[in-house]
């Protein structure tokens, strides 16, 4: 039986700005990071499928343009994470799709968003679901 694609959610109850950096942050801690190693380029996606280019700022961020609600962590040169997300009121929710990712790797990305959830978070939720793993 073959299994479908993986994607993990996590809800963050905080502002994007916030709540993108615990993302970034957490994600560097497992050596993943926003620059591709090997274009040095930061890349999203568009709804139409072509890939456009982020620029970082003064900061250490990125400056997300108007309808951009993706970006693509590598692993290494060859291999990424893409992560989407959708802004709510209350926090964001990302979505981390796993699909290609080594499978010990994309356990590590797994509990470091459990983690995320237990360490942080466990107080900020009131009866939603903070923590999926979706098969398509």
């Amino acid at each position: 039986m073959m299994m479908g694609s993986a994607s993990c959610r996590v809800f963050i109850p905080e502002l994007f700005r916030d709540s993108f950096s615990v993302v970034k942050n957490s994600l560097s801690s497992l050596g993943v990071v926003l620059e591709n190693p090997l274009t040095k380029k930061i890349t999203s996606w568009t709804d139409e499928g072509n890939q456009i280019e982020l620029h970082p700022n003064e900061k250490g961020g990125v400056d997300f343009v108007e309808g951009v609600d993706n970006v693509q962590f590598w692993i290494n040169a060859g291999e990424d994470v893409f992560v989407k997300w959708v802004r709510f009121e209350e926090g964001v929710e990302f979505c981390f799709f796993l699909n290609g990712v080594d499978r010990k790797f994309a356990r590590q990305i797994i509990s470091m968003l459990v983690d995320i959830v237990f360490d942080i978070y466990q107080s900020s939720y009131e009866e939603k679901t903070a923590f999926a793993i979706d098969f398509d």
